[in-house]
C-alpha cells in the first residue's frame, strides 16, 4: 500500500495519533499553513488594487489628451442639440402609454358613435350588441353553398 492510503487508513480506524501542537493550536499543523494562504490572498488584493489604480490614471489620461485634441464645439450644437430626434422615437413611458391606449379602446367599445357618417354606419356599445343579437338572432346564409363532385358515404 501507499504512504497516503495507509495513514488514511490509519486515521479511520483511530490508529494514528494526532500530533500535539496541531491539538494545542485546535486545527492541523502538516496541511496548508494559514500564513501562506493569507499572503496569496494578500498578493492578490494588492494586485487588483494596483489594476484598479492603473485603469483610472489611464482613463483620465485618455479623457485630458481627447479634450485637448478635439476641436471646439459647432456653436449651432446647443441650438440643434435641444431639439428632439426624428421619429421613430423610444417609449418614454411605456406603461402609461398601453393605459392610454386601452382607455381609448374601452371609450370605442362602450359609446355610441359614428363610423361612416354618409354611409349611415354607426358604432354601439358591446352589450347593447351582444342584448340586440339575443333578441333578433344572427343573420343566416342566403343558400348553402353547393357540394362539389363525390358522393357522402
Amino acid at each position: 500500500m501507499s504512504e497516503p492510503r495507509e495513514a488514511l487508513a490509519e486515521a479511520a480506524r483511530g490508529e494514528r495519533e494526532i500530533p500535539p501542537e496541531s491539538r494545542a493550536r485546535g486545527h492541523e499543523l502538516r496541511d496548508v499553513s494559514p500564513r501562506w494562504a493569507m499572503s496569496i490572498v494578500g498578493v492578490l488584493v494588492v494586485l487588483v488594487g494596483l489594476a484598479i489604480v492603473v485603469a483610472v490614471a489611464l482613463k483620465g489620461a485618455m479623457l485630458g489628451r481627447l479634450a485637448e485634441e478635439s476641436p471646439p464645439a459647432n456653436p449651432l450644437a446647443a441650438t440643434y442639440g435641444a431639439k428632439a430626434p426624428p421619429p421613430p422615437r423610444l417609449q418614454v413611458d411605456p406603461l402609461h402609454d398601453l393605459a392610454e391606449l386601452h382607455a381609448s379602446e374601452d371609450a370605442m367599445l362602450q359609446t355610441y358613435g359614428w363610423v361612416d357618417r354618409s354611409l349611415g354606419v354607426v358604432r354601439i356599445p358591446i352589450e347593447r350588441a351582444l342584448e340586440l343579437s339575443a333578441e333578433r338572432g344572427l343573420p343566416a346564409r342566403a343558400s348553402a353553398p353547393a357540394a362539389s363532385g363525390g358522393s357522402a358515404r
